[in-house]
């Protein structure tokens, strides 16, 4: 029997594509920050190329959904923003532009969120900062607040430094305080590796939680380029 993970993706053609019950994520992450491997997470199944090393996989924007508890779950990937302040890195932020620009025509109705992904692992180091930097210069600060959610990775990290009993305070509050704010105080731990199927729903589940209740809230859907 295949693996949930490895199951083949749901046919587009038994997708409903009702604007009332979809939920759509927009991924954002540096390179090795586990952006793909989340948006894998989500979804049950390798939807997104995910290596870890110092190289972005993701070289065009990928779609990928699924259905999860009667709604319908939409995904894009676009690719890894530069976490340096090389002049390269000029090359790969416009790439992401170039790519957004294009995710901006197919989803006209916008995102009902932006996963702002960072790797727990090492706090928050300067390639960290400098991805940050360069979410704020492509969407602004007023979008991220409304918008953004932190999602930071290896979860089992978190658990290896403060217990079995760790909290999600004690998470943010080990150097990511200050970008769970720029994202609304919006915050959510994944653990992209683990096994233990019980943990990956929950994950989930907390963070559609999260993304609901900023419907509910009064925001309205993220629309790029606006």
């Amino acid at each position: 029997m295949l693996s949930r993970r490895s199951q083949r993706p749901p046919s587009i053609f038994d997708q409903p594509f009702k604007e009332d019950n979809e939920t759509r994520l927009l991924l954002i992450g540096g390179t090795g920050q586990g952006k793909s491997s989340t948006g894998n997470t989500i979804l049950r199944y390798r939807a997104f190329q995910a290596f870890g090393g110092g190289q972005s996989v993701t070289k065009s924007y990928k779609i990928g959904y699924a259905k999860i508890k009667e709604r319908w779950v939409k995904i894009v990937d676009v690719p890894g923003f530069a976490d340096t302040e090389e002049s390269t890195a000029a090359g790969q932020n416009n790439l992401v532009s170039n790519e957004l620009a294009k995710v901006s025509e197919q989803f006209p109705k916008g995102f009902n969120a932006l996963l702002m992904v960072l790797s727990y692992k090492d706090r928050l180091t300067c390639e960290k900062q400098n991805f940050v930097r360069s979410a704020l210069r492509h969407f602004g600060a007023s979008l991220l607040k409304s918008y953004g959610v932190l999602v930071l990775t290896h979860g089992d990290a978190v658990i290896r430094d403060f217990g079995p009993s760790a909290t999600l305070k004690q998470a943010v509050g080990s150097g990511f305080g200050q970008v769970a704010n720029i994202c609304g105080g919006r915050c959510v731990v994944f653990n992209n590796a683990t096994d233990n199927e019980n943990t990956k729903q929950f994950q989930v589940n907390k963070l559609l939680d999260v993304v609901d209740n900023m419907q509910t809230s009064g925001s309205r859907t993220l629309k790029l380029g606006r």
